[in-house]
């Protein structure tokens, strides 16, 4: 009789764990995925950024050469992030090298090095990087994506776009 019990209390957890992976599978939105059948070759230009202080280098620039450039800013509890003050961009460090391996513009206050700023269409985008770019996006919501240009996994520039309007742009090149 106590096998019989267990066996039950087994087959019920089995149940409810099988049921809820279903319905979170139902809810989860799903991923469309298109690669660039010629994906755009970037330069070291296009990992550069123009301040009124200077430039930086994605992948390149260090701490240091950047709190020197954009002193006013701050360090955002982790010493992998800093958020220079009335820029409107975040700039992540890596953890041993201490070397900036992302920017993501939030405002159009900075460019990209080929002139791109957060609120262009995305016309300009395509006008100054090309078509061949990879795209993601929710499936059916085909007016929210992300384009990405460059190597998807290191090296690339993304640009979020909602309704052709470019919303945000990430720079990002490894060390």
């Amino acid at each position: 009789m106590q096998n019989k019990k267990e066996y039950i209390i087994v087959i019920a957890i089995v149940l409810v764990v099988s049921i809820s992976a279903f319905i979170i599978s139902i809810m989860h939105p799903q991923v469309e995925i298109r690669y660039a059948e010629d994906a755009v070759v970037l330069n070291d230009e296009d990992f550069t950024v123009h301040f009124s202080a200077g430039i930086i280098q994605i992948g390149s620039s260090t701490w240091d050469d950047v709190v020197d450039l954009l002193p006013a800013g701050h360090n955002l509890g982790m010493s992998t992030l800093y958020r220079p003050d009335n820029l409107g961009c975040l700039l992540t460090f890596t953890r041993k090298e201490n070397v900036l391996s992302e920017i993501h513009f939030e405002s159009p206050v900075l460019a990209t090095s080929r002139g791109v700023r957060v609120g262009d269409k995305f016309s300009q985008v395509t006008k100054l990087y090309g078509p061949e770019y990879s795209s993601v996006n929710v499936k059916g919501k085909n007016s929210y994506f992300d384009a990405v240009y460059g190597d998807y996994s290191e090296n690339c520039l993304v640009f979020q776009v909602k309704k052709n309007q470019v919303t945000k742009i990430i720079i990002q090149k490894q060390p």
